[in-house]
């Protein structure tokens, strides 16, 4: 999927060899977003503070496949998964400010993995969910976020100050029993001759 020209991908000094052996279905970063700092994707060590997190924010139905939201988006060079955690520092202004709006409502935003070298970002992503936060005295962040589920980037809302798009849930499927994963025929082989 294709972002408008005025939105790119994060640009840093190197990419990693595990990053570069990736690749995503590409979905385009427009210009602006070529401004993200290695910084941010670093893994930090630092103490955060309580966590913000109440039951509040917890929905008590889960998203369905079908259903059409809109998420604020935060593209990286990293994949985030369901059930992992990441932690995160927030000191570009624009997701300061993405971030400020997010401790006020939801605590959930997507990240998407973004390719510094072509510019383009998978069309696919996970939610993020902030569990942790330090608020710094120059309004920088620092998080600890948790994967939770997987979405598809149907379509873009708007850029600015941010990226906010508009997503559907991806179901994972559950891994059945061991003798569901094994054709019939196998199975009549096992009890006739076991």
């Amino acid at each position: 999927m294709a972002l408008p020209s005025t939105v790119s991908s994060p640009s840093f000094k190197s990419t990693p060899p595990y990053l570069s052996a990736f690749n995503p279905k590409p979905l385009h970063l427009p210009a602006t977003y070529r401004s993200i700092n290695r910084r941010s994707c670093k893994l930090l060590s630092f103490r955060c503070s309580s966590s913000s997190f109440s039951e509040k924010h917890h929905n008590a139905n889960p998203p369905k496949s079908d259903d059409l939201v809109e998420l604020p988006l935060f593209p990286l060079p990293l994949v985030l998964f369901p059930g992992a955690t990441i932690p995160l520092q927030i000191f570009e202004f624009r997701y300061r400010v993405m971030m400020q709006t997010l401790l006020q409502s939801d605590l959930r935003f997507g990240v998407v993995y973004s390719d510094a070298v072509s510019g383009s970002a998978a069309g696919i992503g996970c939610v993020g969910e902030i569990v942790k936060h330090e608020r710094l005295v120059d309004d920088r962040f620092f998080l600890i976020c948790k994967g939770q589920e997987r979405f598809r980037v149907t379509d873009l809302v708007r850029t600015k100050p941010y990226l906010v798009a508009k997503v559907t849930w991806l179901e994972d499927r559950p891994s059945g029993s061991e003798e569901e994963s094994v054709p019939d025929s196998v199975l009549v082989f096992r009890r006739k001759y076991i």
